[in-house]
């Protein structure tokens, strides 16, 4: 019944998703006749091309890899504005890098240079095969680490961590009956030293606060311009708020912001003395091919 269910829900959502559909369902059926190839040993598994020059290494079950080629942009608002805002140089801080499609987006289509953040074993080397295949080592630094608060990071050096659940694991107990391994953890701010972030992008399946907490410094940076996160609540609302953000809405297509006016899981976050500046390079980012539309 899960199975189902999970099957309506993505089909939907290939319906749903911007961009051609045809292209979409196209892609959906020629990874799965690859799938199937590689697992009668008739052909063995390759990097398929992603959006130009970037390319993605498919495995079966790698949800959020998959995602993203069939629809091309799987997170469709937030990448249009992470590719439309960076330039060449800028920092990103990409946590909760999972395999890495923020970052190859990045550091692979805008030039940028990315500190990623991702801490179970198995995704990070699944991070460092797709940043290797689009050889860029020279742009993606990789971290492997769990960001919490200094009192969390002081109090014990590590952290215990699931590992079995793809895209979503997160911090655990001894009582979780899944896989898990335990992970050094630190804070942003010491994480990222010496670098001055342009843009943030946090994905911590409800950890934001933590992340937040160790990340006084990293807030209050001036080059930092927007932070793009999943999830919120009344707190770290509150809190980029008061270090001077405002939250929107981002149309990739118009490559119009609009102020949030309802609860949505997903916020991107711009610092109010930067709005111009950020609507400028909106305006004038190099146009994009994605699945057949150009954004």
């Amino acid at each position: 019944m899960n199975r189902l269910k999970h099957a309506v829900n993505f089909f939907k959502l290939l319906l749903s998703a911007p961009g051609k559909k045809r292209i979409h369902f196209c892609k959906f059926i020629k990874l799965q006749l690859l799938f199937l190839m590689h697992d009668l040993g008739l052909k063995k598994p390759t990097a398929l091309k992603w959006i130009s020059p970037l390319q993605l290494n498919l495995v079966r079950g790698d949800h959020g890899l998959t995602g993203n080629y069939y629809l091309g942009l799987l997170e469709y608002y937030d990448m249009g504005f992470l590719i439309h805002l960076l330039r060449p140089n800028d920092y990103f801080i990409d946590i909760g890098a999972n395999q890495g499609s923020y970052s190859l987006l990045g550091s692979g289509l805008c030039g940028a240079n990315t500190v990623a953040f991702e801490p179970v074993s198995t995704t990070y080397q699944k991070l460092l095969e797709n940043i290797s295949i689009n050889q860029l080592n020279h742009r993606i630094e990789t971290k492997k680490v769990v960001l919490t608060s200094e009192k969390i990071a002081n109090d014990s050096p590590k952290i215990l961590f699931s590992t079995d659940q793809d895209s979503c694991n997160s911090v655990v107990d001894e009582s979780y009956s899944g896989t898990k391994e335990m992970i050094e953890c630190s804070t942003l701010d010491h994480q990222i030293e010496g670098i001055n972030p342009f843009l943030i992008k946090i994905d911590v399946e409800g950890f934001e606060e933590d992340v937040l907490a160790g990340a006084k410094n990293t807030l209050r940076a001036d080059s930092l311009v927007a932070v793009i996160i999943e999830g919120q609540n009344e707190t770290f609302n509150k809190l980029f708020r008061d270090h001077g953000f405002s939250d929107f809405a981002y149309s990739p297509t118009e490559r119009s912001l609009t102020l949030k006016k309802k609860w949505t899981p997903n916020l991107i976050w711009i610092r109010d003395s930067k709005l111009e500046m950020v609507k400028k390079r909106l305006m004038t980012a190099k146009k994009r091919l994605i699945n057949g539309s150009m954004i």
